[in-house]
């Protein structure tokens, strides 16, 4: 049914506490195994889904998301949670596609893998960090040892003892920046993920409206 005739056909409905559905608030885990070699710094939110074993399509929670946006942008006036709560679900019987308890469910697990997908992001950001710390130190040690053999050597191989004392400056220098561009994409990564969580969220709590 389209949205404009939905609209246009809507009366009042009343929803009665006993029509709410009731919600295993705890489902399971989803499986978060890597399915690329790739950083999950590069990894898209589809990639995230398809390693917790979500499923696209069917009774997905982006389904009542775009319902109630859309309901929202064609109305000509404000609708109140409640109004929008009930044109939801009048929609949702009269669509196949998808049902309440399934979407919420489905919200619930993306939540839990877009969190997870965080941590992996952290970690990912701490891992790739300590290899340019270490390449630092590895380089560090093996110039200082260099130039304390240099300071035995005569005062014309002070040219090379400056060089390398450049180098190890190069080397921390680099190493700082890139931890600080590693923790940047994680920082940029988690915060466009977070807008979608705190979507799926906003949709748990909106079918949570008639609850109280």
């Amino acid at each position: 049914m389209g949205v404009l005739n939905f609209l246009g056909r809507m009366k009042i409905v009343k929803v009665e506490e006993e029509d709410i559905p009731v919600v295993d608030p705890s489902p399971p885990d989803p499986i978060m195994e890597p399915p690329t070699a790739e950083t999950p710094l590069n990894w898209s939110l589809e990639t995230v889904y398809t390693a917790a074993k979500i499923e696209m399509g069917k009774n997905s929670a982006d389904t009542p998301l775009l319902l109630r946006d859309s309901l929202i942008s064609r109305s000509k006036t404000p609708l109140s949670p409640e109004q929008l709560l009930m044109m939801v679900r009048a929609m949702d019987e009269t669509d196949d596609s998808w049902n309440e308890k399934d979407a919420l469910e489905d919200a619930r697990r993306r939540i839990e893998a877009l969190t997870r997908f965080m941590v992996f992001i952290d970690q990912d950001v701490a891992a790739l960090t300590e290899v340019e710390n270490k390449a630092y130190l590895e380089t560090k040690n093996a110039n200082d040892a260099a130039i304390i053999d240099l300071d035995k050597q005569i005062r014309a191989l002070q040219i090379q003892r400056d060089q390398l004392i450049t180098a190890n400056e190069d080397a921390k220098v680099q190493a700082d920046e890139a931890a600080q561009g590693f923790r940047g994409q994680g920082d940029t990564k988690k915060a466009s993920v977070q807008v979608v969580i705190d979507r799926y969220r906003s949709l748990l709590d909106f079918f949570e409206i008639a609850r109280g």
